[in-house]
């Protein structure tokens, strides 16, 4: 019996060995797993703390300086502490929503070192993060990288707009999937006003396009209707247009750089909803514009007072185009749009002096 005993207390001992290193072999392929999880992940993240560290030491903000006041310096100390936070985080939501805080802090503080109106909310928080997901070749995945911002529906997300070049005029790139209503308006929040622009994309997803972001504008809000559907932001500098070229093919909202002197614009488009086409100039003052107008030849078409041309169904008309500039093309719902240019030879300078020529002339 005592052997017996014996036996079977070695046999439990070798069992529960055997049970422990099952465990121990199944925990590091689960923390493999993990790890391996986590490198897909944290690099991306970690590059985006990198970049904001990078950005707090080039501000030339001085906090004993004489731009120094209890507003920039709170807006100072805001960004630091956040990049303490977003350094130290365990999470990956934890990391973006520091990062954006942070920014949005950057962003008050150039505000007010530029005189510009302030804005008055921040970013998104970790719960709009925590449900992105990444979909390959589609909207990008939120690792707090600056000028970008993700989603997904159904419902709204208000960011603020962290603008490359702050003050000027700015591109943003939107790219939707999924199936459902896609509504984009840009909103001015500011602490002395706030005012919503209407929707600048009024369309459904999948859709992929650009649209301009003026400079007054301060937020950007996005919605969403129906579950499944996902979506990114990006804001670029204006100067980041594709080049339109002699000719150019599309199908969604647009924003183009013409590089080129006087010419003619045909656009043709195939659509049921409403379009629109605008030129603005290279020197993107809109209305304060005092470029030197061509000299267009008799029968030029077009008009020289419009610049733009837009219709309600399908359509062809021309637009002048004077000089280098930003060609913005607006539709509601996905159109088939076709644009070709055609240089146009300017009327050649009038003579300033033609009674002296004449002189001359009777004299000889």
């Amino acid at each position: 019996m005592p052997e017996v005993a014996g036996h079977a207390i070695i046999i439990g001992v070798i069992g529960y060995v055997l049970v422990a290193v099952v465990a121990f072999a199944a925990g590091c392929g689960c923390w493999s797993l993990v790890l391996r999880v986590r490198r897909q992940v944290l690099p991306a993240v970690q590059e985006s703390v990198t970049a904001f560290g990078e950005e707090l030491q080039a501000l030339t903000f001085d906090p004993l300086g004489p731009t120094s006041n209890p507003a920039t310096l709170k807006e100072y100390r805001l960004a630091l502490d956040s990049y303490d936070r977003a350094a130290s985080a365990r999470t990956r939501a934890a990391t973006v929503a520091a990062l954006r805080d942070g920014r949005s802090a950057l962003i008050r503080l150039q505000a007010r070192l530029d005189g510009r109106p302030i804005p008055i909310d921040a970013l998104p928080g970790a719960e709009a993060v925590e449900n992105t997901t990444t979909l390959p070749g589609k909207p990008e995945e939120e690792t707090g990288e600056r000028f970008l911002t993700t989603g997904r529906g159904p419902g709204t997300t208000e960011f603020l707009i962290d603008r490359p070049e702050p003050g000027r005029l700015a591109l943003v790139e939107l790219v939707a999937e999924g199936d459902g209503n896609l509504f984009v308006s840009p909103v001015v929040r500011t602490e002395d006003e706030t005012r919503v622009d209407g929707h600048s994309v009024l369309d459904r997803s999948p859709y992929r396009g650009r649209r301009p972001l003026r400079p007054s504008v301060t937020h950007l809000r996005v919605e969403t209707t129906e579950r499944g559907q996902r979506w990114s932001a990006r804001v670029r500098p204006i100067t980041s247009a594709p080049p339109l070229g002699s000719e150019w093919r599309g199908e969604y909202d647009e924003v183009l750089f013409y590089d080129g002197g006087p010419a003619l614009l045909t656009v043709q488009i195939k659509t049921k909803e409403f379009w629109n086409v605008t030129f603005v100039c290279g020197c993107l003052r809109d209305r304060d514009c005092r470029c030197r107008p061509p000299r267009w030849p008799a029968g030029t078409p077009g008009s020289k007072y419009d610049h733009s041309v837009s219709g309600t169904d399908d359509g062809m008309r021309t637009l002048r185009l004077p000089r280098r500039g930003y060609l913005i093309l607006r539709c509601r719902d996905r159109s088939e749009w076709y644009l070709s240019t055609r240089p146009v030879i300017e009327d050649p300078e009038p003579d300033p002096h033609p009674q002296q020529r004449g002189r001359r002339g009777r004299r000889r």
